[in-house]
């Protein structure tokens, strides 16, 4: 009989520790998750620039074609037709520029960051532009 009451006792406490650390785990688990779920975003994560460029259509006339392409993961993709001139918020970086006019020959030019260029035919492509600050222009005249 005392055996039978020993068995007990240790199956008892055999069946409490288990439910215990069960128990345990289970709310690691909850807390776990719970962390998780109220993790508040990373104040020190990169975030892209935003600059202002501005593409002015100075002939007085007619419907230029614009699209810009972003040499780099993340860019501004942009591509419009525009007859006045029209500001545009775009993620800091190296693009790709390309203008086309409406059949006549004009001179396309931009002005960004302290570089320049510019062509004069019926389009334009400008490469590795680097657009780092505000108040860039491009234009067509």
């Amino acid at each position: 009989m005392k055996k039978a009451i020993l068995l007990c006792s240790v199956m008892f406490m055999f069946c409490f520790a288990v439910k215990a650390q069960t128990n345990f785990a289970n709310a690691q688990a909850k807390e776990s998750v719970a962390s998780s779920i109220n993790a508040k975003p990373d104040v020190n994560a990169v975030k892209p620039i935003m600059y202002n460029l501005t593409v002015q259509n100075n002939t007085g006339g007619g419907t230029f074609q614009f699209q810009l392409v972003p040499q780099f993961s993340g860019g501004t993709n942009a591509s419009f037709n525009f007859t006045t001139s029209q500001t545009i918020s775009v993620v800091g970086g190296v693009y790709s520029v390309y203008l086309r006019g409406p059949g006549s020959t004009y001179r396309f030019a931009y002005q960004i960051c302290a570089t320049f260029g510019s062509i004069t035919g019926q389009y334009a492509t400008f490469n590795n532009v680097n657009i780092c600050s505000d108040n860039g222009v491009i234009s067509v005249n």
